[in-house]
């Protein structure tokens, strides 16, 4: 007997959900303006209570070897440069070490509300569920603790959270323009760890397995 394997409605894309595009889904329902700004507030919040407390980044000794790299104006080292040449970025800008922590920290929760406004926008989940990930995205202090080192880590998973989400946005309208963004992600994510080696495959080996 043949059987057609579905996916359930639950986690199915919305089709109504993919005619307008997810900015103005954002900012013109009135549910999702209020996560939003809930989220900028909190975090803004957050932060600052934050560095009240921890006044100073972490470090640990790979952190000497990404500041090394900027100093001796290498262009190898031990590690991969890229989160080196965004120290030096961070650097031009401001020499603050509160400013590095926000920076890391604001564009990790970037990050993050790009997923989460992804997830409304395709899959519509309930509300529960909804305020369930918008607390653990947006007001979990894991994230400051992260972002407060001078590592790589903090830059790596924003751009882990874009690469995954932008997997989501190729699954549901497949384009050679999301094909190349998925590119320049995977990228940046090697320039700055090596495990980004591997997220290729793993796009490669999610659209395989997904049903017809």
């Amino acid at each position: 007997m043949n059987q057609t394997l579905s996916i359930p409605s639950s986690i199915t894309p919305s089709p109504q959900s993919a005619s307008s595009p997810l900015w103005k889904f954002i900012t013109q329902e009135k549910s999702n303006l209020t996560y939003l700004i809930i989220a900028a507030c909190g975090c803004t919040l957050e932060f600052f209570l934050f560095k009240l407390l921890y006044p100073y980044p972490d470090f640990i000794s790979d952190s000497r070897s990404y500041i090394e790299t900027n100093l001796y104006h290498m262009n190898v080292n031990l590690w991969p440069i890229g989160y080196s040449k965004f120290l030096l970025l961070v650097h031009t800008i401001s020499h603050s070490d509160t400013f590095l922590v926000g920076a890391q920290y604001f564009i990790l929760e970037a990050s993050l509300a790009y997923f989460y406004f992804t997830i409304r926008y395709l899959f519509h989940p309930l509300t529960g569920t909804s305020r369930l990930l918008f607390v653990f995205l947006f007001l979990n202090p894991l994230f400051l603790y992260l972002s407060n080192f001078v590592l790589s880590d903090a830059i790596f998973a924003a751009l882990t959270v874009t690469f995954l989400t932008q997997f989501l946005w190729l699954l549901k309208t497949p384009s050679l323009r999301l094909v190349l963004i998925q590119a320049i992600i995977v990228g940046l994510a090697f320039t700055i760890r090596y495990t980004a080696l591997y997220y290729p495959l793993v796009s490669i080996i999610g659209q395989h397995e997904l049903p017809d």
